[in-house]
């Protein structure tokens, strides 16, 4: 099976998103992904006994799945951070909602309760309005328009 480049998802994003008039196409998307969107990474995730061992995962393991992005994560006054860096700029921000939709969804699946982010930044365009299937992914303070693209968890839940 061919693997699509950035520029061809972007360009099917950019028409889907266009055509439903949906800015946040891809929180809807993300909320529909299985584990097997990330191949042996995202099955590799779900072996995780803890936050830390499934950050740590992404870390080791994201550039096998993908040369988009780095991932690094470390722990801040008591919080846990997972931030991704080096971002491609053929990446479109669609593609990285989907990619925070599905980092949340899979801890939620692992500890089998309800995880929510301490907060959470985005680098995208901020929309006209704000989507209320953000709020229900990610009920917590969050920002879009920031300059990375981080998430922040409970040290307790850290492992």
């Amino acid at each position: 099976m061919a693997r699509l480049r950035n520029e061809e998802v972007s360009r099917l994003f950019e028409v889907a998103t266009r055509t439903t008039g949906d800015p946040y196409f891809g929180i809807a998307v993300g909320n529909l992904l299985q584990f097997s969107y990330l191949h042996a990474l995202g099955y590799g995730l779900m072996a995780s006994a803890t936050l830390r061992d499934f950050y740590q995962r992404v870390c080791n393991y994201y550039r096998l799945a993908s040369p988009n992005a780095d991932f690094r994560h470390f722990s801040q006054d008591g919080a846990c951070i997972l931030e991704a860096s080096n971002v491609r700029a053929s990446v479109c921000h669609e593609s990285q909602d989907v990619f925070a939709v599905l980092m949340v969804r899979y801890m939620r699946f692992l500890y089998q309760r309800e995880l929510d982010p301490l907060w959470m930044e985005l680098v995208r365009p901020l929309p006209a309005s704000r989507c209320p299937a953000i709020s229900r992914i990610f009920p917590l303070p969050g920002a879009l328009c920031c300059t990375r693209a981080a998430r922040c968890d409970r040290g307790a839940a850290h492992g």
